[in-house]
């Protein structure tokens, strides 16, 4: 008896202990799961495409809640241009969006040993949510798991259903649906993104549509509060098409593109006018790979673009490939002058103010970008296009530059090093001049008639193929079957095109004046002998009527001037 009472005390003490470690862990594990939690939101705060307009966490026992308001951040709508979209698209990119989150924590939430458990429910505005409806016919099609190991690493699993919807109108809208997961290590040190859409497609009636197929996107992530963040990233799809039969066409434009990228504004300070209007577009397999590396302060970043062909308004293009690469960029300072960039765009500059701040901004706090040696690379850029094909290839390198060489032109010159070999057609080069004076026309002028317009482009276009000749000319390019080629080298503070150095056409101010240039101006000297007769007095010159009346100038059959009034 003494003995079955002194186990079933035992068994009580070690029931007692076990739930009490088990309520203490579980509120512990609570403290850790809040953590994450937090950081996750840290994470989305710091996207390039989302932006956190609010936030809070309610710790409980066993329990938690978390709630964030989400939206796309506004230049990532002004890229895709959103006005031009449905404005069943416009209620649902456009709202914030919810994400609430019930948080389990304990060591045997979802019958694993886990920190915590998570599911996240995604719940749209009432506008949005009306239209989400009718495309799901469901009011939360998001699906969103998240389990947090014990050492606070997890992974994150989200789906969207697939979706198909149609209108009377010619509407329609087909969707397989997108898997992804975020796979993350302890304090989000390290996180990849995973993440398939296999098929979309839109038809808008007689408007036009759109078919996506095969998106990927990867990445690894390494982020660095104290420099820029490294890890590689990958874009790629099988197929894109776009038809836009629109009266305002839709257009893209490269510096919004990289400035989304980059979460700056790009076209204050490079706008290359390559925007173009699409009414039909066909990319085939696309690829986007931009890969950031970290040895001690210098980052080297390496990028590529490829994609088989692509066809535009009935122009074949393709392949293209695009390769560049930085190395030595001090990756501290890079950081900070792509924040001091993001600051600038937030304020009401003209642009000569934008680039005067910018400038002070490189030779001041950022200057050690430069005073490193970075070297900057074209592996390659090669396109085909009708009219022919683009190779680029080359580098330039900053050698031995201190500070005071960023405000001195001469001593930056000298110092730097650059080699590029260049081959494209010469209806291209001409469309990139024309496409800069279009710009330049929009810019000053808002209202320009079709006949003046096409003066201008006519004009361009000829003072364009005058220069590709003087230059060929002077061998400074090679230009032969409509293809213009050569080379461009920078040595010594030296720019040499085809090997030939480059000399600047500058008019000798001297060589214009003479002796009889001086005798002409001096009063006590007559300019020519003729112009008197030889017994009369210098000093008192009687004027011919003929020749002299009233100041006006008299010439020769010759055309040369007959007297010293001539000259004036």
């Amino acid at each position: 008896m003494k003995f079955l009472t002194k186990f079933l005390a035992t068994l009580l003490t070690i029931i007692i202990i076990f739930a009490l470690a088990y309520v203490g862990l579980a509120y512990y594990l609570g403290i850790k799961a809040e953590e994450s939690i937090n950081n996750e939101v840290a994470v989305l705060s710091d996207s390039k495409l989302f932006k956190v307009d609010d936030y809070h966490y309610d710790r409980g026992w066993f329990k938690s809640k978390a709630v964030a308001k989400v939206s796309i951040k506004n230049n990532v709508l002004e890229t895709i241009n959103i006005d031009k979209f449905p404005e069943v698209l416009k209620k649902v990119l456009t709202h914030p969006v919810t994400f609430n989150t019930t948080v389990k924590h304990g060591p045997f939430v979802n019958k694993l040993f886990l920190r915590a458990y998570a599911i996240t429910d995604v719940i749209f505005e009432k506008e949005a949510e009306k239209e989400i409806i009718k495309f799901f016919s469901v009011r939360n099609p998001f699906k969103i798991e998240d389990m947090i190991q014990l050492n606070g690493a997890g992974t994150l699993d989200f789906t969207l259903n697939p979706m198909k919807y149609e209108e009377l109108s010619g509407i329609q809208i087909k969707f397989d649906g997108l898997k992804g997961q975020l796979d993350y290590n302890r304090n989000y040190r390290e996180y990849a993104w995973n993440v398939n859409a296999p098929k979309f497609y839109m038809k808008l009636a007689d408007k036009g549509g759109a078919i996506l197929s095969g998106l990927t996107y990867k990445s690894t992530n390494y982020p660095n509060k104290g420099s820029i963040d490294t890890g590689l990233i990958e874009l790629a799809f099988d197929k894109l098409a776009v038809s836009a039969k629109l009266e305002d066409k839709v257009n893209f434009n490269l510096s919004d593109i990289l400035g989304t990228s980059l979460n700056i504004k790009l076209n204050k300070i490079f706008d290359p006018k390559l925007s173009f209007e699409v009414s039909d577009l066909q990319i085939n397999q696309f690829l986007l790979r931009t890969d950031v590396t970290q040895k001690d302060d210098l980052v080297r970043m390496e990028g590529a673009l490829s994609l088989d062909s692509f066809n535009l308004n009935n122009d074949i293009y393709g392949p293209l490939i695009f390769k560049m690469s930085a190395d030595h960029i001090h990756g501290k300072l890079l950081k900070l002058l792509k924040d001091y960039l993001a600051d600038l765009t937030k304020q009401e500059l003209t642009v000569d103010e934008w680039q005067d701040k910018l400038l002070a901004y490189i030779r001041g706090p950022a200057a050690g970008l430069f005073t490193d040696n970075p070297e900057f690379n074209i592996k390659q850029i090669y396109l085909r296009m009708p009219d022919g094909e683009v190779k680029v290839s080359g580098s330039m390198k900053f050698e031995g530059l201190d500070v005071n060489d960023l405000s001195d032109f001469s001593a930056l010159i000298n110092k730097s090093k650059a080699s590029f070999d260049y081959s494209l057609p010469e209806i291209l080069a001409i469309n990139v001049f024309e496409n800069q004076v279009i710009g330049l026309l929009i810019t000053d002028q808002e209202v320009i008639s079709e006949q003046d317009m096409k003066n201008v482009l006519e004009t361009t276009k000829y003072l364009v193929k005058g220069f590709i000749n003087s230059y060929a000319s002077m061998n400074y390019i090679n230009f032969a079957n409509g293809i213009i080629s050569g080379s461009i080298r920078l040595e010594q503070g030296k720019m040499y095109l085809n090997g030939v150095e480059y000399q600047k056409n500058q008019t000798d101010i001297d060589s214009i004046y003479s002796e009889e240039d001086d005798r002409l101006l001096r009063p006590e000297v007559p300019a020519f002998e003729d112009d008197y007769p030889e017994d009369e007095s210098i000093s008192s010159p009687e004027p011919q009527n003929n020749n002299r009346n009233n100041n006006r100038v008299q010439t020769q059959e010759d055309g040369s001037s007959s007297n010293l009034d001539a000259i004036f």
